[in-house]
């Protein structure tokens, strides 16, 4: 008699997440693949109306949530072909792209911003007969960076995985000089001479001509100090829309959205025991579509 022994398929702890580029937009010094590491079993990957604050079939914490740390980051672009690799062979792996805005940002009207769903939910496609990577094709990149991917094994068990892309993805990874490619036809040099860094050709495809423009002026930020009552009111005027916070010491404002060249006020919680000495170092962050700003003042308290 002979008895057969079947063993459970291993879990699946890490994978490797890296972009496979488009034909016309390959880089030739990529970026490494991210790994990512399992939070836990949940089957159900992150959504709009869990990143607005309600509650998500895999409970609370399954997911770094609403303006949270969503881990290592890949650059993408639109148009880029995704791969996810793992150790072990998967039955599928399913894939979601969601804002990431924080909870109380709104509009210079006051409008709440919600979140919504940028990606997916999407299964991916195996790569061949091992299914050890599977490969998707974004549509669009997200205008915020949470990026959701859950994975079904043999057994039926499942992992979820979260990590953060944006735009742009380098031609030159890692390399201030470099072309930085958005989408198909959208690209921005950012070498200080706007000459492009010498590249071979693309391996594959038509070649595709990337629209080389200046690259974006970085906003400017200014700032004024002044106490009432319990907090300090820092104004903030930025050079261009977003959302702003102030910092000073370990206190810190919230999130307020200003608008381009508008002063708009932002208060910095402070005990009234607390004297405040004549001049006070403030940092000031500014979040826009283009990336983050953040400067030290050095301000007078009137």
């Amino acid at each position: 008699m002979v008895t057969l022994l079947v063993l459970p398929a291993p879990a699946v702890a890490e994978l490797r997440v890296e972009s496979a580029g488009q034909p016309g937009m390959i880089s030739s010094a990529p970026q490494p693949p991210v790994v990512v590491s399992a939070r836990g079993s949940c089957a159900d990957v992150y959504d709009a109306p869990e990143a607005n604050g309600e509650a998500g079939a895999c409970g609370p914490g399954a997911w770094p949530g609403p303006g949270g740390d969503w881990g290592a980051v890949l650059e993408v672009a639109g148009g880029d072909r995704l791969l996810v690799h793992s150790d072990v062979a998967l039955e599928s792996v399913e894939v979601a792209a969601t804002t990431n805005f924080p909870p109380g940002l709104t509009t210079p009207d006051g409008t709440p911003v919600r979140n919504e769903t940028e990606f997916g939910p999407v299964l991916a496609e195996p790569t061949g007969a091992a299914q050890t990577t599977h490969a998707v094709t974004l549509s669009r990149v997200p205008r915020a960076e949470a990026f959701a991917i859950v994975t079904t094994a043999a057994d039926g068990s499942h992992r979820h995985y979260a990590l953060s892309i944006r735009k742009p993805r380098k031609d030159r990874y890692g390399e201030s000089c470099s072309i930085a490619w958005y989408a198909p036809g959208q690209a921005i040099n950012q070498c200080a001479d706007h000459k492009a860094p010498p590249r071979p050709p693309p391996p594959l495809g038509e070649p595709v001509t990337p629209t080389l423009v200046a690259p974006p002026r970085t906003p400017s930020v200014a700032a004024t100090a002044r106490r009432i009552g319990r907090s300090l009111h820092v104004r903030v005027r930025a050079a261009q829309r977003g959302s702003v916070r102030a910092v000073m010491g370990w206190r810190r404002s919230a999130w307020t959205a200003v608008r381009s060249g508008r002063w708009r006020a932002v208060q910095v919680p402070v005990p009234v025991s607390q004297r405040l000495p004549r001049r006070v170092t403030v940092r000031v962050t500014l979040r826009t579509v283009t990336g983050i700003v953040a400067v030290r003042r050095r301000l007078v308290v009137r």
